[in-house]
């Protein structure tokens, strides 16, 4: 099968199961004109390209009305700026996303990028594309940027998904473009051998050395210093000190080698202009003919007079013209090297002695080689250097160094700093890992792992060739060139595929896409990549009955050449060994697709499986308790890897704006726990496989990069060869603790409550844990999840209490234990390595790697001890798969709606769990549950189940066991327990008993009567836990609590008795405190007056909110400003301050007279508003003026308070 119907098979199979449907980090995409699905792209007669334009675009690129495109750049080495607009009037181009080329184009081509136009014999603009991005920027000769080779014919290139389905042509995706011509490269002039006529450019980066290439520079080479802070305009400079030439000085431009506008028949334009037409030319676009990029062809408003709109035969000007669009000569400039130091290194070179060169070569791809000796017959003919650098992006990281591993690694030191591909991408390059031999690898940098493997040989003697995720827009260099370190070729990928739709994910997928679709051999579009996104991330989820919810992707450009939909919840055959199934997850985008890859072993991998248990009984055991054994990997095994394609917890803080993606998060990490981490070998039901391990999308999350390093470093001190795997702990339990961090940190809120008391009590920073007697510095995700969890805000499953499950046996019934922070525990054996975090701040002391490594973020979870039951269950409830706004168990609770555990399709069932026990409790428990059965549980409206509190063996009750005694204890219990005591009934134990026995006999004759039992109940073991009145330091008090045991006697019809113990709790409320003045310190709602504080009437307006804060516009359209106002909000008078800028002010505020006040500082729909009465602020009890016109809300200072407290000079309570 050739490799065009191996794909075209693939995507049948891939695609079939959604043939019923229809990254904090790139750039913003600007405003494009809506393209009609279906709509065909009109294109000229001649389609071939006879001559490109290239410099920077001064302008972002914009669609016109027509569907053309117009951009204004500089060419590179001139001075006058141009503008062209494409004979091209595109349609749509990919009708199954709704994307345009024109919004491609749009997208791409913004102010600062390097771009190119190519024009046909006619002059006529048939490609616009951009080359390299702005700004530092990093760009290797091979691949990435390029510019079109002359000759070749600019066509559709992109698979067509309508292949998929038997469809005709019209399903074309993609965008047009011609094939691959004469190199480009940018980065760090490092070196420059005059002699030799070579230089060095790359990124500087000596620890992974991925870019640092040598090049042949030709003797006649044209050398530019380009005025980059400003319009791109061009000083020509000498190379090496020699004389320098004006490029007017050759007669005429086509004789130079700098960029040409125009083909070289006589009715050209000149470089400065080439896209003009003029009244005397009669070549003139007109209507008629719109090839010819003109004024008129743009948006009618658009004019610009610095730009030329006329023609100018290139004879046409004197020596003595200043604007003819040639660069001015500077004999007095060579071109400048970056200042090295340290042994050659860049990374102390000061930002302002780095020098950034754009090259372009003579010759294609196929003509350079990196071989030391022979650097192949390709050389640079124009160098472009950068006069000034943008270092905002550089001189914070001066003098820190790159490493191989992870920020914050264990293993990394202070010399890293926190570089990030976003501003220092030259600073995160990482080496590629071989994974599985000759089959998976990781390309990534050391933030994102971007695996990619490789199928079974194709008839055209390649290999299919998939990556999963495409990383970081900036950062395409180096993931290509790691493909290439793997023996792969960056130009053989088959498939790309995102697993969400964020840019730190998607952001190099164009870049590495037309790399591939630009082939010098893929001219008739024979292997164009397939590329895989999820629906739900593009389009939205009208398929899932919630067409609100739209997708997230605006970048044209990505939607243009996604060809197919990820088929979820099936095995599907990526060529021979190789196997992926997607699984849809939302939550930390609304439509993250994970997956388990299942790789084949061709060959035998020594000692490669590591298995590292628990069994401190057993005489080989570690001093940690447990026992490592390495066994092979023979050929025909199956290895899984299982990757969360989205595991960030960040945005998910609020119930209102995250909605469903809250829930479905916590679900979709249990899928992977007790679905994902277990399945069997595709096509081969009942075999497991031979081994299974994490795979995670960030490095930050899972210890890949640290793994590498370990791995090199052991087998440099002792002479082995082992490969990666041997390092890395084998089995479910490093997926099942890598899920459960961010699961229990997004549900359980008893964690995050004692987390954030621990943050507020160390200055509001991340405060040391102690983790198995090591003291480790943890961060949150969030401040924000402080009374946000899923407990504490929903949106919630479930109306909660005993309620009728069933086992479903989708997934097995598993026993669990907390988040353990540490990952990859056994990577070396006891006493071979330690960490370096104690260096790094990042802990008290260093460890034995023996133990793993630790990722501590969000790690306050960590409660390893506790054990759980999870099993996958039918609940026999109103839940629907979905989670509706302000309906059911979300009754006034506004959030977005959507579906979480409805999306696993027909026969859909929850991922749930008991409460915390013992790890004996737990197997005990496991053991005695059965697939098939039903059962009754207490259920949260989480969806977890509540433990029994005297048995946990009796947290799931048979339904077929339950006896007439066992339902209406339940029954009674659901409906009683928790409820609230007044506070005038708790006062004594004998009004509580009475209140108690008369509510259960009240609920148990309601229960006797709906049912026709006679069961009875009685109260036999109180305890009383009396309330506490409120004080001035608690004014609410604290509540007590009742909790009895209650006995229920009942017979059956048969007459059989049966008794059910159940405890009961209620909850005693505690009365408030009254100060002696019996002021309650609510503020009045009358006018006062303030000293300076204005007018005592209240104030209307409207509130506008803007990035900086509030503002009060009255009705005449003035802003309050530097006063006071009195306003009602949402029924309530409040003073408020505003500044002299208008906004409304929080915190202690000082007036003129010297007076404080304090103006609430919360954004709860309250802020700004003053405090008056007692008021508990930071720990210390204030009092404020409570009487109106004598300064109500002035802080008292110094003196007694009304009701006979004394405060000192701070206005503190002294107790």
């Amino acid at each position: 099968m050739s490799k065009r119907k191996m794909k075209k098979a693939l995507s049948v199979a891939l695609s079939a199961s959604m043939a019923f449907g229809t990254l904090a980090l790139v750039p913003p995409i600007p405003t494009v004109a809506a393209v009609e699905v279906g709509s065909e792209t009109e294109l000229v007669d001649d389609m071939v390209v006879a001559q490109t334009v290239y410099g920077w675009a001064t302008e972002n690129a914009k669609e016109n009305k027509d569907h053309s495109v117009s951009i204004k750049m500089m060419p590179a080495g001139k001075t006058k700026e141009v503008e062209y607009t494409t004979a091209i009037k595109y349609g749509s181009s990919n009708d199954m996303t709704g994307a345009s080329q024109a919004g491609s184009i749009v997208a791409r081509c913004t102010k600062g990028t390097f771009v190119e136009v190519c024009l046909n014999a006619e002059g006529e603009v048939i490609d616009m594309r951009r080359v390299l991005q702005s700004g530092l920027n990093f760009d290797t000769a091979k691949y990435g940027g390029d510019l079109t080779a002359i000759g070749s014919t600019v066509s559709n290139k992109g698979a067509n998904y309508n292949d998929i389905y038997d469809g005709d042509a019209s399903g074309s995706t993609g965008a047009l473009t011609g094939t691959s011509g004469r190199m480009v490269a940018m980065g760090w002039l490092l070196e420059k051998d005059g002699g030799k006529r070579r230089i060095v450019v790359g990124d500087g980066n000596r620890t992974t050395d991925v870019f640092n290439e040598t090049y042949n520079v030709a003797d006649d080479v044209k050398v530019y210093e380009i005025q980059n802070k400003g319009n791109f305009s061009a000083t020509k400079i000498s190379f090496n000190g020699e004389p320098v030439e004006s490029d007017r000085e050759g007669g005429s431009d086509e004789d130079s080698d700098a960029p040409k506008a125009t083909p070289s028949d006589a009715s050209k334009a000149t470089d400065s202009n080439a896209s003009k037409a003029t009244d005397s030319n009669a070549s003139k676009a007109t209507d008629s003919n719109a090839s010819k990029a003109t004024a008129s062809n743009a948006d009618d408003d658009d004019t610009d007079d610095e730009v030329d709109t006329e023609v100018e035969l290139l004879d046409d000007f004197s020596e003595d013209d200043n604007d003819d669009g040639f660069a001015p000569v500077d004999q007095s400039k060579e071109l400048e090297v970056s200042e090295l130091n340290r042994d050659g290194y860049i990374y102390n070179t000061p930002s302002a002695k780095r020098k950034q060169v754009v090259v372009i070569f003579d010759n294609d791809y196929e003509h350079f080689d990196e071989n030391d000796e022979n650097i192949g017959d390709a050389k640079v003919t124009e160098i472009y250097e950068y006069e000034e650098l943008d270092d905002k992006n550089v001189a914070g990281f001066v003098g820190k160094e790159p490493e191989i591993v992870r920020i914050t690694s264990d293993l990394s030191t202070t010399k890293q700093g926190s570089p990030k591909p976003t501003n220092a991408p030259y600073l995160v390059a990482a080496s590629p890992i071989e994974v599985v031999k000759d089959k998976m690898w990781t390309i990534g940098d050391i933030e994102d792992n971007c695996p990619i493997f490789r199928g079974g040989a194709d008839d055209n003697g390649g290999n299919l060739l998939v990556q999963f995720d495409t990383g970081w827009p900036r950062d395409a260099y180096q993931y290509m060139k790691n493909i290439e370190i793997t023996g792969n070729d960056p130009r053989d990928l088959d498939m790309l595929l995102v697993p969400h739709g964020h840019g730190d994910h998607y952001g190099s997928l164009y870049d590495e896409w037309e790399t591939v679709v630009r082939s010098k051999d893929n001219e008739d579009n024979s292997r164009s990549p397939i590329v895989y996104e999820s629906y739900e991330d593009t389009i939205g989820f009208d398929i899932h009955g919630f067409p609100e919810i739209g997708g997230i992707y605006t970048d044209q450009s990505v939607r243009s050449i996604i060809t197919n939909w990820y088929p979820n919840d099936e095995w599907n055959s990526l060529g021979d060994g190789l196997s992926m199934m997607v699984t849809l997850t939302p939550g930390h985008s609304q439509g993250c697709g994970s997956a388990v890859f299942d790789v084949e072993v061709q060959d035998t991998m020594k000692d490669a499986k590591l298995t590292y248990e628990y069994d401190p009984e057993n005489p080989n055991a570690d001093s940690e308790g447990y026992v490592r054994t390495y066994s092979d990997y023979k050929s025909g095994d199956h290895i899984m890897f299982a990757y969360m394609g989205g595991y960030g917890i960040n945005g998910l803080d609020s119930a209102e704006k995250a909605g469903f993606r809250r829930t479905a998060f916590v679900s979709s990490l249990r899928y992977l726990e007790s679905v994902f981490s277990n399945l069997d070998v595709p096509y081969e039901d009942g075999r497991k496989a031979d081994g299974v391990y994490n795979l995670a999308q960030h490095t930050n999350q899972y210890p890949y990069t640290e793994t590498a390093e370990v791995m090199k470093e052991y087998n440099d001190n002792h002479g082995t060869d082992y490969s990666f795997l041997h390092f890395m702990r084998e089995g479910r339990e490093e997926i099942i603790n890598f899920c459960e961090k961010r699961a229990s940190a997004m549900l359980y809120s008893d964690y995050t409550k004692e987390y954030m008391k621990n943050y507020e009590a160390n200055g509001n920073s991340s405060p040391f844990y102690t983790y198995d007697d090591i003291q480790i510095k943890t961060d949150i995700t969030s401040t924000k999840l402080k009374g946000n969890t899923l407990e504490d805000a929903g949106p919630y499953k479930h109306e909660g209490g005993e309620t009728e499950i069933e086992i479903s046996d989708q997934a097995d019934i598993l026993v669990m234990h907390g988040y353990d922070v540490f990952l990859n525990k056994g990577v070396v054996p006891e006493g071979e390595m330690k960490s370096k975090s104690a260096s790094t701040g990042l802990a008290k002391s260093n460890w034995d790697l023996v133990k793993g490594f630790a990722f501590a973020k969000d790690g306050y979870v960590y409660d390893p001890d506790k054990w759980y039951v999870q099993i996958a269950a039918h609940v026999h409830d109103d839940y629907d798969g979905n989670v509706y706004s302000d309906e059911g168990p979300n009754k006034g609770i506004k959030l977005v709606s959507g579906p979480v555990d409805s999306l696993r399709g027909e026969g859909w069932c929850e991922i749930i769990r008991t409460g915390a026990m013992t790890k004996e409790e737990a197997e005990k428990l496991a053991a005695a549950l059965e697939p098939g059965k039903e059962y009754i549980v207490n259920l949260k409206k989480t969806g977890d189940i509540i433990n029994d509190e005297d048995d946990v063996m009796k947290t799931f009750v048979a339904v077929e066991d339950e006896t007439v005694s066992d339902r209406a204890a339940r029954t009674v219990k659901n409906t009683v327990n928790g409820q609230a005591v007044d506070a005038e009934t708790s006062v004594s134990e004998d009004s509580v008993r009475a209140y108690a026995e008369a509510l259960i006999q009240a609920q148990i004759d309601a229960y006797n009567a709906a049912n026709g039992t006679a069961v009875q109940a009685q109260i036999v073991n109180a305890e009383f836990t009396a309330p506490k009145a409120g004080n001035l330091g608690n004014k609410a008090g604290t509540n007590g609590s009742y909790r009895v045991t209650v006995k229920f006697t009942g017979a059956n019809a048969l007459g059989a008795v049966s008794e059910r113990e159940v405890a009961i709790t209620l909850v005693l409320q505690a009365k408030a405190y009254q100060p002696r003045t019996g002021s309650n310190g609510s503020s009045s709602s009358s006018s006062l007056s303030r000293g300076n504080a204005g007018a005592s009437s209240s104030q209307s307006g409207t509130w506008n909110i803007d990035q900086n804060g509030w503002k009060l516009v009255k009705p005449d359209g003035t802003v309050v400003k530097s006063s006071w106002a009195k306003v009602t909000w949402q029924g309530q008078n409040h003073w408020y301050h505003f500044d002299e800028n208008g906004y409304c002010q929080g915190g202690w505020f000082t007036d003129v007279d010297g007076a404080r006040y304090y103006l609430h500082g919360a954004h709860d729909g309250q802020f700004g508003a003053m405090y008056t009465g007692w008021q508990l602020i930071d720990g210390k009890y204030y009092y404020f003026e409570t009487v109106e016109g004598n300064g109500q809300g002035k802080l008292y200072v110094n003196t007694t308070t009304p009701d006979g407290y004394h405060v000192g000079a701070d206005g503190q309570w002294i107790q």
